[in-house]
């Protein structure tokens, strides 16, 4: 049940995204001449970039449960507010339109990726099957969004505002199901027994050993942690500060702020190829997906185009996140390097796309079949870099790998969603 719900959680994270950028064909008729999918594009990466800033430095201040269903709601209400005032009470301006549509897909890209981070720090202190699991839930998403928006589509073809509302309630839907799911199984014994494993005293007295002859007492309270050094010293253990993430928020006064820094740059030196390696495999994504897919161009399709290549790059997604439980052969160097030659896809996907009006490759067949590879590297890849990054890393550490992990992954998005514009 834990592992499902997690799934559901990946779903929610990205469903919201899938959500807008899926709705081209709506956006596109109610803003015509005006790219609405770049500015959502552009738009909903930079502040999920600004979120996952917050969710990292929010390790130690907020409890990842309050993180991760504070950030889902506020996904949830911003779904919302798109289906009551672009689609319900169908604002006549195009002016307030776009700008509404904008500010609201800015609130809910915070949401995500606050719960986002949050999530990965707390799978990365569980198995490893359990990180994969959320990173198919979010494959999952793109694929479910794309169907549901093929059958709503299909189904209210004479009324296009009918069926995007239909589509944008299944979503909200959707977010209520997995907020739901993540609280209850949040209390099962197996979750308690893993998270203990991250923060208990042992593993604190043993990472302390590789600083000084440090004598350590941690007294576990119901809210904090009460603890006293018994040496004159000042320095102190830089994985202290780390094994304090996986447990619950500290008052400011005791909280160390040096150390907390010092925990956050000595992980990303231990991590630096799976850092590189996710923020390059996601900027090569958004460099293409979904800004120029939506360029590519069918005399026989029509606007039917850029929807089925939305349906061929999730389904092979998730098709390549599924294949990464089967396990990793490779280095933390070589999968960077792995994730440097996507920059291939970015040549031979514009000669779908150019010049525009003639490209190059102009049969359907060859995006398709780029689409499809595409997506299977960047599912494999990106569930790989999570997966492994966790794990080669001490316990203490493990939740705070987990959202720098998810801090490069939105980096690595808002550089290429700037490459795409």
């Amino acid at each position: 049940s834990l592992y499902i719900s997690l799934v559901i959680v990946g779903l929610a994270i990205l469903l919201p995204f899938n959500c807008f950028t899926l709705a081209v064909d709506y956006f596109n008729t109610k803003l015509p001449g005006c790219n609405i999918v770049f500015a959502i594009n552009i738009v909903f990466l930079v502040f999920n970039l600004v979120g996952s800033v917050f969710g990292f430095l929010l390790v130690e201040s907020f409890s990842y449960t309050t993180r991760i269903v504070a950030g889902l709601s506020l996904a949830g209400v911003g779904i919302l507010a798109v289906t009551l005032f672009d689609v319900v009470l169908e604002v006549s301006s195009e002016t307030a339109l776009h700008a509404a549509t904008l500010v609201v897909v800015g609130i809910t890209a915070l949401g995500t990726s606050v719960s986002q981070t949050s999530a990965y720090g707390f799978t990365t202190m569980l198995p490893k099957s359990y990180t994969q699991g959320v990173m198919v839930g979010e494959s999952i998403a793109g694929t479910v969004v794309s169907f549901t928006r093929v059958i709503t589509k299909a189904a209210t073809l004479t009324d296009l505002t009918l069926g995007v509302a239909i589509f944008f309630g299944v979503c909200i839907g959707v977010l209520l199901v997995a907020v739901l799911l993540f609280l209850v199984s949040r209390k099962a014994t197996f979750v308690d027994h893993c998270i203990s494993q991250c923060q208990a005293p042992g593993t604190v007295q043993h990472e302390l050993q590789r600083t000084e002859e440090i004598e350590v007492r941690i007294i576990l309270q119901s809210y904090a942690s009460d603890i006293l050094v018994k040496q004159g010293s000042t320095q102190e253990s830089k994985d202290y500060g780390a094994t304090l993430n996986a447990s619950k928020p500290l008052p400011d006064a005791d909280f160390d702020w040096t150390g907390a820094a010092l925990i956050r740059i000595e992980t990303i030196r231990d991590l630096w190829p799976y850092v590189v390696g996710i923020g390059t495999t996601y900027c090569v994504t958004a460099s293409l997906y979904p800004a120029v897919f939506t360029l590519v161009q069918s005399k026989t399709l029509g606007s039917w185009m850029p929807i089925l290549l939305f349906c061929i790059y999730n389904t092979f997604d998730l098709v390549g996140k599924i294949v990464s439980s089967l396990g990793n052969i490779w280095s933390g160097v070589q999968l960077m390097l792995l994730a440097v030659s996507r920059f291939l896809f970015v040549a031979v996907i514009l000669l779908c796309v150019m010049p525009l009006g003639h490209p190059i490759l102009s049969h359907e067949l060859y995006s398709c079949c780029f689409a499809a590879f595409f997506g299977i590297t960047n599912g494999y890849l990106g569930s790989i870099f999570m997966i492994e990054a966790g794990h080669h890393i001490e316990s203490g550490r493990r939740e705070m790998a987990g959202n720098i992990m998810t801090l490069a992954l939105c980096f690595g998005l808002s550089i290429g969603a700037g490459l795409a514009y």
